[in-house]
């Protein structure tokens, strides 16, 4: 990433922060202090989500919200200020690590509770029941869920702009926190219950009983949940009132995204795929992945392409011996030595191959001295070109030196034509 690139992503960061920051305390009545502890910016002031962002991502999960909240499919969107709070840092933390919720009043958990229709011992919930409860201001309670014994809350009386603090302005309230105060918050509570009902139900259920002990109303949050969490009617898509549009599934055209121009919440842009090597590329990995044993395979192949060149660049004239034939294992003289890239355990890498140069291309297809590696995919029926190992099979049985001795030289055009290794 450039440096260009990186400010601008880290100016679209800071700026959607500066959205978020603005649209929350727009609504929040304590505006931009923690919710907790009651300090202001200073003290460095971050923005929860209660149900966690990431939760966008899970398609079903959020179907079954939307269905059951009465909301269209795909509008629903957890950047929304009504799922959004400011707090401190350290209980930023310690909020997404579940170890506290907030606790809605007990008449608001009584209208989602009473909503749900109940089956012998459970509970259902239904599209057409689900509460009109309009935002506002609503009632919790700060509930420790685990490991808050040993962290205390320090709120701060009343802020005194202008002033430095003492003793006497803030107030340190201990586990299990009965002398909390009943804290106010813009945040709606449907997701406040569903966020609740979600910490608890991933505790063992020896730390569920110990909750529900002290606090029974939470058997409420948990039946919520529970219901929220069940999935929909079969042919639920089919509905158009919940999704108008059955038959586009494509998330592109989706305007589920907040105001601050964040992506769409319920999509994952595509990871980019490098575009597939070429077969000769492929062909000459795999090779010297497979058959060549040097430290750098590289370099030892492409020292021997280099040899035979140097050795053809020597020797510019056709070949005219009587001897040389069609076959590439006749025995020869043309004073030319191609190192073959074979691998130790079949025969030295410096084993002199005897060979017409106009095969050496096919040499970065041998497998074994009597096998042939179909780098290609291709079927042998349909494998047209003749390599080296046709010859060893018939007429070679073991690996073999087979220098060349005559000064006659040999051509090799498929051998210029193939590509540096």
């Amino acid at each position: 990433m450039s440096n260009s690139q990186l400010e601008d992503t880290l100016d679209s960061r800071s700026t959607r922060s500066l959205n978020i920051a603005a649209r929350v305390n727009a609504v929040c009545p304590h505006k931009d202090r923690c919710l907790l502890q009651n300090l202001g910016p200073e003290s460095g002031i971050q923005y929860v989500h209660v149900v966690p962002r990431a939760l966008a991502q899970d398609d079903e999960l959020m179907n079954k919200l939307e269905w059951y909240w009465g909301m269209a499919r795909r509008t629903i969107d957890l950047d929304t200020c009504y799922n959004m709070f400011p707090c401190g840092a350290q209980f930023h933390i310690s909020h997404d690590a579940l170890r506290w919720g907030l606790l809605p009043s007990d008449d608001i958990v009584a209208q989602y509770h009473d909503s749900l229709t109940r089956v012998h011992s459970e509970f259902y919930a239904e599209r057409t029941n689900f509460p009109n409860i309009p935002d506002g201001n609503f009632s919790y309670r700060f509930l420790p869920l685990r490991d808050m014994e040993v962290v205390p809350i320090i709120r701060l009386r009343m802020p005194t702009p202008g002033n430095s603090l003492g003793p006497s302005d803030t107030v340190t309230h201990y586990f299990p926190f009965d002398t909390m105060p009943i804290l106010t918050s813009h945040i709606h509570p449907k997701f406040a219950i569903f966020e609740l009902g979600r910490q608890i139900s991933a505790f063992p259920i020896d730390v569920k009983i110990k909750l529900i002990n002290t606090t029974p109303i939470l058997c409420s949050i948990l039946d919520i949940f529970r219901a929220w969490s069940e999935s929909p009617p079969a042919g639920f898509l089919a509905d158009t009132a919940f999704n108008p549009h059955p038959d586009d599934e494509d998330d592109d055209e989706d305007e589920d995204c907040s105001d601050t121009g964040t992506i769409p919440q319920r999509k994952l842009a595509p990871l980019k795929k490098s575009p597939p090597p070429g077969k000769t590329g492929v062909r000459t990995l795999r090779v010297l992945r497979d058959r060549v044993g040097l430290r750098d395979r590289t370099l030892r192949v492409k020292e021997w392409v280099d040899k035979t060149q140097m050795a053809l660049e020597a020797h510019p004239e056709p070949p005219s011996s009587p001897h040389l034939c069609d076959s590439p294992l006749h025995p020869r003289s043309t004073g030319i030595t191609a190192t073959s890239p074979r691998p130790a355990n079949d025969c030295p890498l410096d084993a002199n191959l005897q060979a017409d140069v106009s095969d050496a291309q096919t040499l970065f297809e041998i497998e074994s001295c009597g096998h042939r590696r179909l780098l290609d995919g291709e079927a042998p029926a349909a494998k047209k070109q003749k390599t080296l190992v046709d010859h060893f099979q018939s007429e070679t049985p073991h690996c073999v030196d087979m220098s060349i001795h005559s000064p006659t030289p040999v051509t090799a055009p498929a051998l210029m034509k193939h590509p540096a290794v």
